[in-house]
């Protein structure tokens, strides 16, 4: 069987303000039928907003692959989500080399910091600024 979570994302009370009441409760009912069932079967509920808010991040340092997919796509959604985001230059990849190129030069001094380790660790030793 394949190992699986669920992720709520942003269902927060900050973001459920602006919906009508009947939505908001259909949206609450039905996420809470899927988390019952999610733990019924032991399967991992992970609050994606939350879990960050609870250790106090308002920064993230990206790492892995690939580069023009997964990494900019969760750069994009942290940064959309207020994060100061950092890609680790030397720590994501890709097979796709021409993608990557352009993703990297997309990402930085727009969305994200593209940092190389020495950079990062500067960044990390005087406190990142968000």
């Amino acid at each position: 069987m394949t190992r699986t979570a669920l992720l709520v994302i942003d269902l927060l009370e900050d973001f459920l303000r602006a919906w009508d009441a009947p939505g908001r409760a259909r949206l609450l009912r039905a996420t809470n039928e899927l988390i019952g069932m999610a733990r019924e079967r032991d399967v991992p509920v992970i609050w994606v907003r939350q879990e960050f808010e609870e250790i106090g991040a308002r920064a993230v340092i990206l790492a892995g692959v690939n580069t023009h997919a997964c990494v900019r796509m969760t750069a994009i959604d942290a940064y959309q989500r207020d994060f100061e985001v950092i890609v680790a230059r030397e720590c994501v990849g890709s097979y796709d080399r021409e993608h990557e190129a352009v993703t990297l030069r997309y990402l930085d001094c727009k969305i994200a910091s593209v940092l190389d380790n020495a950079q990062v660790r500067r960044r990390l030793e005087i406190g990142m600024t968000a």
